[in-house]
């Protein structure tokens, strides 16, 4: 029997200039505030060497132009009073045209670092979530599917559901379920309606991948992985943050409460199946 692992999803949480991607080539890579800075500094660096030389370019002109209006002034016996004005507002023509130009270019650089860093929404999702369509649009022959959580850019936590007679939504379940990182998971998990162990979770809470221990008020609630999607009318003081989705998860071997317990922020999700046959393999 032949086996294959395939990425058929992951989900990014961003966090000020941190974002994680994930490529078919690559693999995942972090696209932090090192990069975006390096390239602002590029764009900054081009943008001044433009400004320094159409300055030093536009001040030849005028000083070539002034250097005429001084020989024709000097040299020249009769002086031609028409012609000297007309250099001079040459000279000032030029010299404006220098300091529009200079302040023009000055204007664009602030407003690209005040759109880049300011207007951008930095709280909201990465626009570089993956998703294997073919592979998610033909479940089939599937024998596990990986549930990994990734933070620092390591895999902390993972959980394996079996795959055989699922679908893209449902393999995510206790019913499903074989082991995971937190050994806990399978005894103490309360196995009654309530206490959500599925992708949607408690979809009318926003809060999905969602396996939670109980529901006793906001400052009791636990569990051990929630991603929270709503970025208004939060109701509990946990699952508010600056950006979203918040990936959260208990970082122990054990369900944590979400407010006191040992539990982190994540920076991205990623869901891997195993194929039980070479056949109908997609992706």
């Amino acid at each position: 029997m032949a086996f294959r692992i395939l990425l058929v999803a992951a989900y990014f949480r961003p966090s000020d200039f941190f974002c994680v991607s994930y490529n078919r080539n690559s693999g995942l890579k972090e696209y932090d505030e090192l990069t975006y800075l390096s390239q602002l500094i590029v764009i900054i660096i081009v943008v001044v060497v433009v400004v320094v030389v159409a300055a030093a370019a536009a001040a030849a002109v005028v000083v070539v132009v002034v250097e005429v209006v001084v020989v024709v002034v000097v040299e020249v016996v009769v002086v031609d009073v028409v012609l000297v004005v007309v250099l001079i507002v040459v000279v000032v023509v030029v010299a404006v045209v220098v300091v529009v130009v200079v302040v023009v270019v000055v204007v664009v650089v602030v407003v690209v670092v005040v759109v880049v860093v300011v207007v951008k929404d930095w709280t909201q999702p990465c626009d570089t979530h993956y998703r294997n369509s073919d592979a998610l649009n033909n479940w089939n022959n599937i024998l596990e599917v990986l549930f990994v959580i990734v933070d620092g850019g390591k895999i902390v936590k993972t959980a394996t559901f079996s795959g055989a007679n699922t679908d893209y939504l449902n393999w995510f379940s206790e019913h499903h379920y074989i082991n995971s990182s937190w050994p806990d998971l399978a005894t103490d998990h309360p196995h009654i309606d309530g206490y959500f162990f599925g992708i949607d979770g408690h979809d009318a809470a926003v809060r999905h991948f969602f396996i939670s221990h109980n529901y006793h008020g906001c400052p009791n609630d636990a569990g051990w992985v929630v991603v929270v999607d709503r970025t208004d009318g939060v109701p509990c003081d946990w699952e508010k943050d600056e950006a979203f989705p918040i990936i959260k998860y208990a970082a122990g071997s054990k369900f944590e409460n979400w407010n006191t317990g040992d539990f982190r922020n994540a920076d991205a999700i990623a869901v891997f199946v195993k194929y039980s046959s070479v056949a109908h393999i997609i992706g």
